[in-house]
């Protein structure tokens, strides 16, 4: 027994293969046994699927054209629109809330200033060389985190290589604006032997710090 399916699935091959099987059934109906009932039911149903069909295919043409003409509508809108909220947008005379009630965005004048930083970096030294440290920064509002502050760029790190560490900012020598970490420091030959203290504290994208100390 043939696989294929007795009626094709697909609406197009299908009213073919309909009209097919109607037309043959009507013309030869005596081969094929059928009541004259079920031949004028069958020329019936055959008749309204077939206007039905055309009404189908009419309907989705005019759909396709709806939403091509309403696509470019909306397209010849779009471009009035933007022309127009452009010339609001650059015109001083309209003002802020007159922009705002027509639905256009209103812009700051004036940027949001960054804060000086408030909390503090905290230095330790993960590894170290002859001659070399490696320095980890994190933030001392989340020491187990490595990100740094909001606003903030990097840190700028202090360093004073000698016995006994100072209290006064003065001693210590900018070596540099530390922006990943770990951080490697290079000494000095003559400074084997010697402790490293360190100064640091963060500095914010407007180069704005918090005194040393």
């Amino acid at each position: 027994m043939s696989g294929r399916a007795l009626i094709p699935r697909r609406e197009a091959e299908f009213l073919g293969w309909s009209n097919h099987y109607t037309n043959t059934i009507v013309e030869a109906a005596d081969h094929y046994f059928l009541t004259d009932e079920e031949i004028a039911a069958l020329q019936s149903l055959q008749a309204d699927f077939d206007e039905k069909y055309a009404a189908h295919v009419s309907a989705s043409d005019h759909a396709r054209a709806a939403t091509q003409a309403k696509r470019e509508a909306r397209d010849e809108l779009e471009e009035t629109i933007r022309k127009t909220a452009r010339r609001i947008m650059a015109d001083e005379r309209v003002s802020d809330y007159e922009r705002k009630e027509a639905g256009l965005p209103v812009h700051k004048s004036t940027r949001t200033p960054v804060r000086v930083p408030t909390t503090s970096p905290v230095g330790q030294v993960v590894a170290s060389d002859r001659l070399e440290h490696r320095v980890l920064v994190t933030d001392s509002g989340s020491p187990t985190k490595r990100r740094k502050p909001q606003g903030v760029i990097g840190c700028e790190a202090f360093l004073l290589v000698r016995d006994m560490p100072s209290f006064d900012p003065e001693d210590y020598s900018l070596i540099g604006i530390w922006t990943r970490y770990p951080e490697a420091v290079e000494f000095e030959s003559e400074d084997g032997g010697k402790t490293a203290h360190y100064l640091l504290r963060w500095i914010n994208t407007r180069r704005r710090t918090r005194p040393l100390g």
